[in-house]
């Protein structure tokens, strides 16, 4: 298999600065909060009767800690959202996925000011898309379509990037190819998807010719 090194270096530095980015941003861990008071095992899918997998959190600068995960319930997928107090109340758990049957793992990503996302993929009549929704203040936005809407698009990934900049990534399939793509929302507004990886590769890293010897 080739591996076209400039390509591998471009993608490299764009996630280098990605993270460098992220890591200058004011951390969303609270600057005091005694876990001393708190139970050592917090149990936030008590009454889940099938399976339960894949958690994200994120604890605001307040203390309070948000927990999303995706669940099996009344015979679907569903994506689930928890608030956890800084003194350790749990609240209502919430259904963050409106509609659809598969749903891919989410992830959460704190804005400040009260704003929370979650992200998650999931199985569309017109394909697998890339799904957001805002929590403004514990209060449910919209659920919006970030991926291009011609795109198969799975395995969501988030960050913040600036003050008021949101960077959605994920792998998309076009014509038989997975890619890297992203878009970025600035303030109010999203911009229009974009591709970060440079060259098309055989799906899952394995070459066509590979694909076709095994085939035979």
């Amino acid at each position: 298999m080739t591996i076209k090194y400039d390509s591998l270096i471009r993608f490299v530095v764009l996630f280098g600065l990605l993270i460098c980015s992220a890591q200058n941003l004011q951390s969303a861990e609270p600057a005091s909060v005694d876990l001393s008071s708190l139970d050592a095992d917090v149990i936030i899918n008590e009454d889940s009767k099938t399976y339960d997998s894949h958690p994200s959190a994120v604890t605001m600068p307040n203390g309070v800690t948000w927990v999303t995960w995706s669940a099996f319930k009344n015979s679907r997928d569903q994506i689930l959202l928890r608030k956890i107090e800084a003194n350790g109340t749990l609240g209502a758990v919430q259904i963050v996925s409106e509609e659809g049957a598969v749903h891919g793992h989410p992830t959460l990503v704190t804005m400040g000011k009260g704003k929370l996302w979650v992200i998650w993929s999931a199985k569309k009549p017109t394909g697998w898309k890339i799904l957001a929704r805002l929590y403004q203040g514990g209060t449910a936005q919209k659920v919006m379509t970030v991926s291009d809407h011609q795109t198969n698009a799975i395995q969501p990934t988030a960050a913040q990037i600036a003050d008021d900049q949101l960077m959605v990534a994920w792998s998309g399939l076009q014509d038989g190819h997975f890619q890297i793509q992203s878009r970025v929302l600035k303030g109010k507004d999203w911009q229009e998807p974009i591709t970060l990886s440079f060259d098309r590769y055989f799906p899952f890293g394995l070459s066509q010719e590979s694909i076709q010897a095994r085939i035979i």
